[in-house]
């Protein structure tokens, strides 16, 4: 079985005069607990321009637990 922490996220960025944002949900192996999550978190949100990236919220919704056959029958 495989755990996903599932969160809310609103983010933006510039290019040029230009100002994009995007929101969505992502789902994730590994709970955010530091800086460094956070900062890997970003190219998953926009590949090409995450390093202009600015997530102005995230929110954590809840965990799911994946209920894959282990190939254990009882």
């Amino acid at each position: 079985m495989e755990n996903r922490f599932i969160y809310h996220y609103s983010a933006h960025y510039q290019l040029g005069m230009n100002m994009f944002y995007v929101d969505g949900i992502a789902q994730l192996k590994s709970k955010i607990t530091c800086q460094e999550d956070y900062r890997k978190l970003k190219p998953k949100i926009e590949a090409f321009h995450h390093d202009k990236l600015t997530i102005s919220s995230l929110s954590f919704i809840g965990m799911e637990q994946d209920n894959k056959p282990t190939g254990n029958k009882e």
